[in-house]
């Protein structure tokens, strides 16, 4: 055990030493703020605080976690080992104020911040800390605690730490169960004058022979992810959009028969959780609703959500996740870029900046979809790995848990996403946890 001594407690320190030293390191802490206890106590300690007050482990604290409210809109960056750093700081004796490093982070700090928008009211990528210094693709809190925990193991060999476990988990959207199939007659009157409007012979053809039953629905891609579910001993979550037909939100109706055997397939074999429809954001009554939906269909509670399109606005996205039952979250990551928007590749609890609290919402941040490599890279499915190795590595360097996010319609051999379950099975067999070529430990 180690002890820590403050010269104050608070809601932000606490949070941010939970995570750090059980999550991250994997050893017990005492908090204290008696420096009479501090002087007696004869095991591993270290002062966090603005002054050296013995000749013990100091690390010097920047303001953030005894404050409340937002005064750091962007933090300098520097260059830290093989990564980078904020909140760098002097006669200490570690460089920067970890703590308060990875609270800012974590706490997504900087999207409670003005900025400007994207189509759909999201935090872009590009405006981030992460992207404009160049270490989104970096899980920097974990790389940060692994510099620190063996920075203490030589300090203090009597400390012990719990290993982590690397984890590798895909996760799948299904926006739209069929492509054709299910979807009533006035929607595929309406897609064969689309196609033949606008010339789209193939979308014509593909809708004419699977209504005929000639031809399986391009979308209906769920043996093929069974099968591989099997090949590789994989844990997959599935996340349905089961929200009223709208602009943004086109999945088939929840009260079509063969979707219900779809879902309830789908939660036998694997786990199922709630995609918020787009609308649900504009109306947020319609989330309740939707979650009941799933909730009859499955004959279970639903604890997992991901936000459709990744609408996610900070708090109240998240609070309305906790109102609602919703205790896991797996939005926190970006449709244009690969990486890390929260800094981490370790799930954690979401504390909430209006309120000063930890919640009991725990996010599991992806780090690789899709739409990274086929829409915003605009490369072909034989350079998906090269491009996601780096970022593969990464996690298993730290222990982390990878998160994909891919959607049924990528696996459809057609059109656009011709070739694309070759570039997805690249990722499985590189990601999986069997491989043996796991990146040298961090150190200090």
């Amino acid at each position: 055990m180690m002890l820590i001594h403050a010269g104050r407690k608070s809601n932000r320190l606490r949070y941010i030493l939970d995570h750090l030293f059980s999550e991250l390191l994997g050893t017990e802490i005492e908090l204290t703020t008696d420096a009479d206890v501090y002087a007696a106590f004869e095991g591993p300690k270290m002062h966090y605080g603005k002054e050296r007050i013995d000749d013990s482990f100091f690390m010097r604290a920047h303001s953030l976690l005894f404050e409340e409210g937002l005064r750091h809109p962007e933090p300098l960056v520097f260059e830290y080992e093989e990564s980078h750093a904020i909140f760098r700081t002097t006669s200490s004796d570690w460089p920067f104020d970890l703590f308060a490093a990875a609270f800012f982070l974590l706490s997504r700090y900087e999207e409670y911040m003005p900025f400007i928008r994207d189509a759909h009211g999201r935090f872009p990528a590009d405006q981030s800390l992460a992207y404009k210094n160049g270490f989104l693709q970096l899980p920097v809190v974990d790389i940060w605690a692994a510099h620190f925990k063996a920075f203490l193991k030589k300090k203090f060999p009597s400390l012990h730490f719990k290993e982590k476990e690397y984890r590798f988990t895909p996760t799948f959207d299904i926006d739209i169960a069929w492509s054709y199939l299910h979807k009533g007659v006035l929607r595929n009157f309406g897609g064969f004058m689309k196609a033949a409007l606008t010339g789209n012979v193939k979308d014509f053809y593909y809708r004419a022979a699977t209504l005929l039953h000639v031809k399986p629905d391009p979308y209906f891609t769920y043996d093929y992810l069974l099968a591989l579910q099997r090949s590789f001993k994989l844990n997959p979550l599935y996340f349905i959009l089961i929200g009223d037909f709208d602009e943004y939100d086109k999945n088939i109706s929840h009260t079509e028969p063969a979707f219900r055997v779809l879902i309830k397939h789908l939660d036998d074999i694997a786990r199922v959780g709630l995609h918020p429809s787009y609308a649900s954001n504009r109306k947020p009554e319609k989330l309740e609703k939707e979650k009941q939906r799933l909730e009859e269909i499955i004959h279970r509670k639903v604890d997992d959500s991901r936000q459709h399109y990744l609408m996610l606005e900070f708090p109240a996205s998240y609070e309305r996740l906790l109102a609602a039952g919703i205790r896991n979250d797996y939005t926190l990551g970006y449709t244009t870029h690969m990486g890390f928007r929260a800094g981490t590749c370790t799930p954690f609890y979401f504390y909430n900046l209006q309120l000063e609290q930890k919640t009991d919402l725990r996010l599991h941040p992806f780090a690789l979809m899709d739409a990274n490599f086929r829409y915003y890279m605009d490369i072909s499915p034989s350079e998906v790995l090269a491009k996601a190795k780096p970022v593969i590595d990464a996690v298993r360097r730290v222990n982390g848990s990878l998160y994909t996010l891919w959607h049924n319609n990528s696996f459809s051999e057609v059109f656009e996403w011709k070739g694309w379950r070759a570039a997805f099975e690249d990722i499985v067999k590189y990601a999986n946890p069997e491989k043996t070529n796991k990146p040298q430990e961090y150190d200090t």
